[in-house]
């Protein structure tokens, strides 16, 4: 196959390089590898038949041999800097890198293609031969990229239909993201436990870039809506999909004239954000608001401005990731006495950041199987996630992730290590994807 080849050419050349680092030191003093040197894209590219997908593969590196090379390097693009991505920096720069031999680039904010183009060419100058993709504003051009650049990437965001095609990718080796399925149930459920006995008067659902086809910002609109018509026994004048996916904000039409607001964008890219969801909390219709991203805590300055001046309790529900933010929102109180963010869908964390970092270490050490099907495509990592509604509960998970506490990780290299191919040499793609979609809770208690 393809791809074992292009893993094959990568590790020989690995391992010449070694050699003749070897001869050149014992006939000349003081040209010994040193740690800084990286392995370089021309590794990842080398020789001729790298295209030639059903070549056969062959054995890869053992840990031994991997650690006797330079450092590979990774570039990390992330679309927004916050509690969880400066987790996931830690993880990376201080937990997995000098474990597994790695130096990883990490970008600033990146909020288009552009950017993200220009943050890869920068990576491959460095000489990147792996991308992480948090970004992933245009798939298939960023990944086309990384193609023709011989760097192999991941993609922490689900694949639409579509667009599974990027599996069959070269150097595309995998996506890994939280089961996007899984966090809209889980923000039903969350809407049900914080309205238990209260009225609904009116709801704010910010759809994030559903209307660009984020399948997470979706299936958490759709099981908002779903949540809100059994609640309120209504019906929708437009189809669901339809109104989730709106590139506009606009008022549901329903059966019970329900105030509902459809609210596109994010704080980080869209003008005015914050000011508009003010505008419309401060109409005075609405005692919910549904966070379909992580900037809970820039909504929450705005909600309690909101709850100030109407006198009445908003409130407030969100995917969220394990870290301060997260703390604090779930023990400080609103002047309702009421936690300032009611129920949170917690995504795992770093588990899903080692999901995008394994296949790439699987591809630099020629261990295909682990990551490509027998269809010859790879495969998607796809993880849990939980839902937290009291201070106890998020006092739980919060002991994960804690950049101070390399134990406290949810992905430790115990974990990594049963889908590596360097420790386990004959798992397959199939294995892998089993493992990493174990059910989570057991490490939350």
């Amino acid at each position: 196959m393809k791809k074992s080849v292009i893993a094959l050419l990568l590790a020989v050349a690995m391992v010449f390089s070694l050699v003749g680092c070897k001869s050149a030191s014992e006939e000349t003093a003081g040209t010994e590898m040193k740690k800084d040197e990286t392995v370089t894209p021309e590794g990842a590219k080398a020789g001729e038949d790298a295209g030639n997908k059903d070549a056969e593969g062959a054995a890869g590196m053992s840990y031994d041999e991997w650690m006797a090379q330079k450092p590979a390097v990774i570039g990390v693009c992330f679309a927004q800097i916050n509690d969880e991505y400066n987790g996931y920096k830690a993880f990376l720069e201080k937990y997995v890198a000098p474990k597994y031999n790695l130096k990883f680039i990490f970008s600033e904010q990146v909020e288009d293609i552009t950017g993200e183009i220009s943050f890869l060419e920068s990576c491959s100058a460095q000489g990147a031969v792996g991308f992480i993709d948090f970004a992933s504003n245009d798939k298939y051009q960023i990944a086309d990229r990384c193609n023709e650049l011989g760097i192999y990437m991941t993609m922490q965001a689900p694949l639409l239909e579509d667009e599974k095609e990027l599996l069959s990718y070269d150097y595309f080796v995998g996506a890994a993201y939280a089961d996007s399925n899984l966090i809209g149930e889980q923000y039903g459920k969350g809407l049900a436990a914080i309205m238990e006995g209260q009225e609904l008067e009116g709801l704010i659902l910010t759809t994030a870039v559903a209307a660009k086809g984020n399948l997470q910002h979706i299936e958490t609109g759709l099981n908002i809506l779903d949540g809100v018509a059994a609640m309120a026994g209504l019906t929708y004048t437009k189809d669901p999909q339809e109104i989730v996916t709106s590139s506009a904000a606009l008022a549901v039409e329903n059966s019970k004239n329900l105030p509902i607001y459809v609210y596109p964008g994010t704080v980080a890219n869209t003008d005015g954000y914050l000011a508009g969801l003010s505008a419309q909390l401060m109409t005075g219709k609405y005692n919910v608001v549904v966070s379909s991203t992580t900037a809970y805590s820039q909504m929450m300055t705005v909600i309690d401005e909101a709850e100030k001046a109407l006198k009445k309790d908003i409130k407030l529900i969100s995917v969220a990731a394990v870290g301060a933010d997260l703390q604090t929102a779930m023990t400080n109180t609103d002047s309702f006495g009421n936690l300032t963010l009611d129920a949170a869908v917690i995504k795992p964390g770093t588990w899903v950041i080692g999901g995008l970092v394994i296949p790439i270490i699987n591809a630099l050490t020629g261990h295909e199987a682990s990551y490509v099907k027998a269809d010859g495509n790879s495969i998607e990592y796809i993880a849990g996630s939980f839902l937290v509604t009291t201070t106890e509960d998020m006092q739980k998970i919060n002991t994960k992730d804690v950049p101070t506490d390399p134990g406290s990780w949810v992905m430790q290299t115990s974990n990594m290590e049963e889908m590596l191919g360097m420790f386990k040499p004959d798992i397959t793609a199939e294995k892998v994807g089993e493992y990493y979609s174990q059910d989570l809770n057991s490490l939350f208690n």
